[in-house]
C-alpha cells in the first residue's frame, strides 16, 4: 500500500469497516504491504480481515476475486475461500480521504488457512511437491470459469505493471526503465494460446500458502490479490523465484532452482501438462520480478530501512538490474 494511502487509514475507519462486516472482536495487524491483513478470533474460530485501497484494485475486480476463489474452493482445490457478512454482503466500504484520487478502504474477512508458514527445514520436497500439484489443478480449472458479470473480469496482466512502472520510477533512473520497457516488451510478445494461459494466482510463495496434515505436506494458499491473466508459467516462475531469493550467491540459486523446479513439476505434470516451450521464458519472467521487487520496495518501505537494514538489498538489485546481471545460471536449467 502506497505510503500516502496508508497514512489516511486510522481507527476510526477501521471501526466502521468492521461494524459494516459484523466484526465484534478485537482484530490484530499482522502485516500491511500491499494490504492492511488482520487476524482475529471469533466463537473459537480464527480469521483473516483485508483491508485494501480501491485506487489499487476495484470493488469490482475485487469481487472477481471472491468469486474465483468460491470457484476454487467449490471444486476442492485447497485456498482460504472469503466469507459472506451477516447481511450477505462480502465486501465493506469507507471513503479513504477527501480527494477523489484517495478513492476508498474496502474490507473483505476470509478464513484463517490451516498450519502454518513453512520455514528452512519444514519446506520439504513433499510440500514442493504439493504446490506443484495444486497449481497443476487450478491451471487446469482456470478456463472453465467464467465471471457472474463481465465486470467482474480480473485484467490482463499488464494493467499492474504499466501502473508501477508509470507511479514509481524516479526520474534520475532513466536508463533503468528503459530497461524495464525492454523487458515488458519481451514478455507481451510471449505466445498466449488458450492452453498456456489463464487465471492465475501470480505470487505463489512460502509467505501466501501454509502448511499442514499430519505430514506436514498438505497445503492451503491464499492471498489472491495479484490475480490476473497470465501465461501459467508464470506461476511456475515466481514460486521457484521466491524459493531461492535468499540464497547468496547466482551458483547457489541456480542449484536450488534446479531442485525446485525438478520437485514441483513431478507433481504439477500430474494435473497439467507443462511444455518445455515455456521454460525459456524463465529468465526474462525472473528479470520481471526482480524489477516488481525493486520497485515495490521503493514505493512502501520508509525511508529509514531503504538507507538503513534494507541498503544493501536495494543496491543489489540495482546493480543486478542496471548491468543486466541474470538472476540465476538459467543454461543449468534447460
Amino acid at each position: 500500500m502506497e505510503k500516502h494511502i496508508k497514512s489516511l487509514f486510522n481507527n476510526d475507519k477501521l471501526i466502521e469497516l468492521k461494524k459494516q462486516s459484523g466484526i465484534k472482536s478485537d482484530v490484530k495487524l499482522l502485516r500491511g504491504f500491499e494490504n492492511l491483513v488482520y487476524e482475529f478470533e471469533e466463537n473459537g474460530k480464527s480469521y483473516i480481515y483485508r483491508v485494501s485501497n480501491t485506487a489499487r484494485r476495484t470493488k469490482n475486480e475485487i469481487k472477481g476475486e471472491l468469486e474465483f476463489l468460491n470457484f476454487l474452493y467449490e471444486n476442492e482445490i485447497p485456498v482460504a475461500r472469503p466469507l459472506k457478512f451477516e447481511g450477505g454482503e462480502e465486501i465493506a466500504e469507507v471513503k479513504a480521504g477527501d480527494k477523489i484520487e484517495d478513492k476508498s478502504f474496502v474490507g473483505v474477512i476470509f478464513e484463517r488457512a490451516k498450519g502454518e508458514k513453512p520455514n528452512k527445514a519444514t519446506f520439504t520436497k513433499e510440500v514442493i511437491r504439493r504446490i506443484g500439484e495444486v497449481t497443476g489443478k487450478m491451471h487446469r480449472l482456470t478456463n472453465s470459469f467464467e465471471p457472474s458479470d463481465e465486470k467482474f473480469r480480473r485484467q490482463l496482466w499488464e494493467k499492474d505493471y504499466i501502473d508501477l512502472a508509470e507511479k514509481n520510477f524516479r526520474k534520475n533512473e532513466t536508463e533503468l526503465r528503459e530497461k524495464w520497457d525492454d523487458n515488458f516488451r519481451t514478455l507481451q510478445n510471449i505466445s498466449k494460446g488458450k492452453d498456456e494461459t489463464g487465471l492465475i494466482h501470480t505470487d505463489i510463495h512460502s509467505g501466501n500458502f501454509f502448511i499442514h496434515g499430519e505430514n506436514k505436506n498438505e497445503v492451503t494458499i491464499f492471498d489472491f490479490d495479484d490475480l490476473c491473466y497470465y501465461h501459467f508459467v508464470n506461476d511456475i516462475a515466481m514460486s521457484a523465484y521466491y524459493y531461492v531469493m535468499m540464497e547468496k550467491t547466482k551458483k547457489e540459486k541456480t542449484e536450488k532452482a534446479k531442485y525446485f523446479l525438478t520437485e514441483y513439476l513431478e507433481g504439477y505434470n500430474k494435473f497439467y501438462n507443462a511444455q518445455q516451450d515455456w521454460f525459456k521464458y524463465l529468465p526474462v519472467m525472473f528479470k520481471q520480478r526482480e524489477f516488481v521487487v525493486y520497485l515495490v520496495l521503493n514505493r512502501t518501505m520508509d525511508e529509514q530501512w531503504l538507507k538503513g537494514d534494507g541498503k544493501d538489498f536495494m543496491d543489489e538489485y540495482f546493480f543486478n538490474l542496471s548491468n543486466d546481471i541474470p538472476y540465476i545460471n538459467e543454461t543449468l536449467l534447460i
